[in-house]
């Protein structure tokens, strides 16, 4: 109650803002000396009016609502590395899950940095080791985070926040990478439209992550901003060069997106939600090149264009690994704009492997149905 009280009645005063964080910090510190199961519990309540009640408030401290969750999600890790019983784990489960998602639905962002996207990932990494802890299945953590894709999405158009994002995003990628669901016994497996909501709103959300990279106003994005949640250090010199780790990046995501496809469907999931990714090759080839060959030797330029072909070759082994010749005819409507790129590549190695992946597995088919512009 002190404080929710020390929220609702903070000085309009500027000058005041480090010493009223300091008190906000010092009560929120004194509420997890209790147990760690009233912390949790008070935290979800305290969530909750941040986002509903005290946002309406004429609040005039910035990032107040950040600096809050900093503090809790901070106390929670050490709370849930230090869990050991399993019958304590629903409550704590509860309450990391608001953590990880409330930080989307907050507007102000001024101080947003690197250092708040390693705390997520340090929150969701301790929530993991407690599911595992459970005898759960880190799928259904997924599941539980990934229903609420809106929560996500509407963070891409504030910049910092769309630095965020895409380090949460990365985060969640790389983690269901090791994820095999071909282990997972039968009788805990989530049902197969769940599974399926999984990578849709995975893909949906990366695809979100294109547009806005594409869209019109992004010549007005000032991509120091976003770099800010994505690298340590503020060394940057140009807003070119910070563009180029931004779409550097979203290509890494892009990879990792291709990398959680165990199978042909999950393949066509992200294939048929990923609308934007023929887009982003272009723009991404016509970025990077001209930045990163400046003033470099012949020998260099050609080590970095192969490099950025990573995306392409990375889309083919996933036919050639996947591939089900049950699947054939619907994958290769999804598929074949990206082969077309691919055969006509301008790199010869892009291009051979191309042939390579075909021969190998639509090359075999008795029968085929060709799209008009693969003929």
């Amino acid at each position: 109650m002190m404080l929710e009280h020390a929220i609702r009645f903070t000085n309009d005063d500027p000058t005041n803002e480090d010493p009223y964080l300091h008190v906000v910090s010092y009560l929120i510190d004194t509420l997890s000396k209790t147990s760690d199961d009233n912390f949790c519990h008070q935290t979800c309540l305290l969530l909750l009016k941040c986002s509903f009640e005290l946002s309406l408030q004429p609040l005039k401290i910035p990032s107040l609502f950040w600096h809050i969750w900093l503090r809790c999600s901070m106390h929670l890790i050490t709370i849930l590395n230090n869990t050991r019983s399993v019958e304590l784990n629903n409550q704590r489960q509860e309450t990391t899950i608001e953590l990880l998602l409330h930080p989307f639905s907050f507007g102000d962002s001024q101080r947003l940095d690197y250092s708040y996207t390693l705390i997520w990932t340090q929150l969701f990494k301790a929530l993991c080791r407690l599911v595992l802890l459970d005898g759960k299945q880190l799928i259904h953590l997924y599941i539980e985070l990934l229903r609420h894709g809106l929560v996500f999405e509407q963070a891409i158009n504030n910049q910092r926040l769309f630095g965020f994002l895409l380090t949460t995003i990365k985060c969640l990628l790389k983690t269901l990478i090791d994820i095999d669901l071909t282990t997972i016994p039968k009788r805990s497996l989530p049902s197969l439209s769940s599974i399926t909501l999984c990578y849709t709103q995975l893909s949906i959300i990366v695809n979100s992550i294109l547009k806005r990279l594409l869209s019109n106003d992004e010549i007005n994005t000032q991509w120091l901003l976003v770099c800010y949640c994505l690298v340590k250090s503020n060394k940057i010199s140009s807003n070119e060069q910070t563009k180029s780790i931004v779409f550097t990046y979203v290509r890494d995501l892009i990879v990792d997106l291709f990398n959680i496809c165990k199978t042909c469907s999950q393949l066509e999931i992200i294939l048929t939600n990923l609308t934007q990714i023929q887009s982003f090759l272009i723009a991404y080839e016509q970025l990077i090149i001209p930045t990163t060959t400046s003033g470099l030797s012949p020998i260099s330029i050609n080590k970095q264009q192969q490099s950025d072909n990573i995306i392409l070759n990375k889309i083919i082994s996933t036919i050639h690994s996947v591939f089900d010749s049950s699947n054939s005819s619907s994958l290769l409507q999804l598929i074949y704009p990206l082969l077309i790129m691919a055969f006509q590549h301008n790199k010869t190695a892009i291009r051979n492997k191309a042939r390579k992946c075909w021969n190998e597995t639509f090359g075999r088919l008795t029968f085929i149905v060709y799209p008009n512009e693969l003929r």
